[in-house]
């Protein structure tokens, strides 16, 4: 099931003498003596709004995508100052200048739209600069898009472009049952730094991140759903795991990549001897009902 996002702009003349019933959310344009288009930008999704069963404490919350973010960049790049918009829902109106080039970035996650991202799992204030607020904290999905070319804003030009996901999903799966009832994994993984939605990915790594998973039962199966940065084209990394006071086991060679999954299959305990599978799947993963991700190998 595809769940990716798409986002439709379509574009609608409007002469900056009238008035404009979303003008809070309008962007004023250079006052150069241009006429101006509004350009309405609406988020929107093919199937359901994409949820998220397990919510970054760790409870069964079903919570949906709840902050938008666009970036306007006025010329032919990325350069310069943009202008932000944040909101709680997916509809922006925005007044451009009919003889000017914009570009655009865009961000969707299931942060507050507050201004106070000390509470958010990303903070936005740049999109070409968005980190995690706390790398130790387990993280969510997050999208991003970006305008490929310059836009120069007209009467009938109707503009499509997708939002995908920003961060790769990793999944833990043990696949033989631990001695204690509750137990605790600590996961040690490249750190990417930020992510910079205007090149599609991180810088290359530096150092290493570290984030502890407590309350993991006994039984078998899959113990552990995060996201984390990842680069924009597949690198072979090194991960590391250390289940309650037993020695680290190193894994290396693991896949890792934007939008996609990777999957970690074997037995965490030292108890157990094993050689760990590690498969990277889909380009596609499905968040609602807190299903597994669709399986279509790439690698």
């Amino acid at each position: 099931m595809k769940k990716n996002i798409f986002l439709s702009i379509l574009a609608a003349t409007a002469m900056l003498a009238t008035s404009c019933s979303q003008t809070d959310d309008l962007l004023q344009p250079t006052d150069n003596g241009n006429e101006t288009v509004e350009v309405v930008f609406n988020l929107q999704t093919p199937d359901a709004t994409p949820q998220l069963r397990s919510t970054r404490a760790g409870d069964e919350e079903t919570s949906t995508i709840s902050r938008y973010v666009i970036e306007v960049y006025e010329g032919s790049d990325f350069a310069g100052i943009p202008t932000r918009y944040e909101k709680s829902d997916a509809s922006f109106s925005l007044l451009l200048n009919k003889e000017s080039q914009y570009m655009f970035l865009f961000w969707a996650d299931y942060g507050t739209p507050d201004g106070d991202e000390s509470n958010d799992c990303y903070n936005t204030a740049s999109l070409k600069a968005v980190a995690p607020t706390d790398d130790a904290q387990k993280a969510e999905p997050a999208y991003f898009g970006k305008s490929e070319t310059a836009i120069t804003p007209s009467s009938s030009t109707p503009v499509t472009a997708t939002l995908t996901h920003a961060v790769a999903k990793v999944i833990l799966e043990n696949i033989a049952g631990l001695v204690e009832s509750t137990n605790s994994l600590e996961a040690v993984y490249p750190n990417y730094g930020s992510f910079d939605a205007s090149t599609s990915g991180p810088a290359t790594a530096s150092g290493t991140i570290t984030r502890t998973y407590n309350d993991i039962g006994a039984e078998a199966g899959v113990i552990v759903t995060d996201y984390i940065l990842a680069p924009a084209e597949k690198e072979l990394t090194n991960f590391s795991f250390t289940l309650n006071n037993e020695d680290a086991k190193a894994i290396g060679n693991v896949p890792l990549q934007i939008n996609y999954a990777t999957r970690i299959k074997g037995t965490f305990s030292n108890l157990y001897s094993t050689t760990f599978t590690i498969d990277q799947e889909g380009i596609e993963w499905i968040e609602d009902e807190g299903n597994d991700p669709d399986y279509n190998p790439n690698y």
